[in-house]
């Protein structure tokens, strides 16, 4: 039987969506860093793909309303948060990574978990594979987290800083999980009844399914940094990219602190590249501090979006 679409792609019937697979084609992801990328997509290290994705943010999906119906002003803080605790569940429960998308109604927080690019979808009769069902049930215990009221409130004092009471908070959960190969190879099901099963296993509008294939390089992401927080709400910028410009949101600068130790990660960033983020980073803290302090003039500084 011949694949029912195209090699390089496969079609969410059940959610009215195009998924283009394959190696990222965009001119910024250049061929050291797609070599290195292709070498760990057959990795069995899954610590060595979290690492690779915490300074590469530009391949996870989710920062720009790709899942759920908002976020399309971007994520905030201009940052992605790599594994963020959730209270009350264990370090080993919470996400590998979240953004915290934004629309002028919604907040959509993107919880997103990566599981190592060898693992199997299906066993050899066809049934979901064991490391698969579990990988699952962990995205089923961060909907039920966010479900509670009293975690709602908690993660808007934590993550949101209480801003936005109004707008909705309509978590979206991700699963990055095996290759594309576990549905082109030869098997006992159809090419056809593993994307089937494949839609059917990602159950509800808020659950999305994807293989490391899938993941492509967004320019978009490419200034983001990365954050960590703690469980009092802290947080910390762990990696910045050389290309940083600026953060856009002067009241996520006053939050996220200091950046001197994540530009010293980089060895990349050259003392003279270190002086211009450092000095763009402290002009948008110096004004984020004054919004939060009810000072809402920024001078020659953008406006952020509501």
């Amino acid at each position: 039987m011949q694949p029912p679409y195209e090699a390089d792609q496969w079609k969410l019937e059940g959610k009215g969506e195009v998924l283009v697979v394959g190696a990222p084609n965009d001119d910024a992801f250049d061929d050291a860093t797609r070599r290195a990328w292709e070498s760990l997509k057959s990795s069995d290290c899954e610590a060595k793909v979290q690492e690779f994705l915490e300074r590469h943010v530009a391949l996870l999906p989710g920062a720009w309303g790709e899942f759920g119906s908002g976020g399309h002003h971007g994520p905030m803080y201009s940052a992605v948060f790599r594994q963020p605790p959730l209270q009350g569940l264990d370090s080993t429960r919470v996400p590998d990574f979240m953004w915290i998308p934004r629309s002028t109604v919604e907040i959509t927080p993107v919880c997103i978990e990566i599981e190592r690019p060898t693992k199997r979808w299906f066993t050899k009769d066809g049934t979901p594979t064991a490391q698969l069902t579990q990988a699952l049930d962990q995205l089923n215990q961060w909907r039920s987290w966010f479900s509670e009221a009293l975690n709602q409130q908690l993660f808007r004092e934590n993550y949101l800083k209480n801003r936005w009471p109004r707008r909705v908070l309509k978590p979206q959960f991700v699963l990055i999980y095996g290759r594309e190969s576990d549905f082109t190879e030869d098997h006992k099901l159809s090419i056809e009844a593993r994307h089937s099963k494949r839609i059917y296993l990602g159950a509800g509008p808020d659950v999305h399914l994807r293989t490391f294939d899938s993941l492509r390089w967004n320019s978009h992401n490419e200034n983001l940094v990365t954050v960590s927080a703690s469980t009092s709400g802290r947080f910390r910028v762990e990696w910045v990219p050389k290309s940083f410009d600026r953060l856009g949101d002067p009241t996520g600068a006053h939050y996220l602190g200091p950046i001197e130790n994540a530009i010293a990660q980089n060895s990349e960033i050259n003392s003279v590249r270190a002086g211009e983020i450092l000095a763009a980073w402290t002009k948008e803290r110096s004004a984020g501090r004054r919004i939060a302090s009810g000072d809402t003039y920024l001078g020659s500084l953008p406006i952020p979006t509501p």
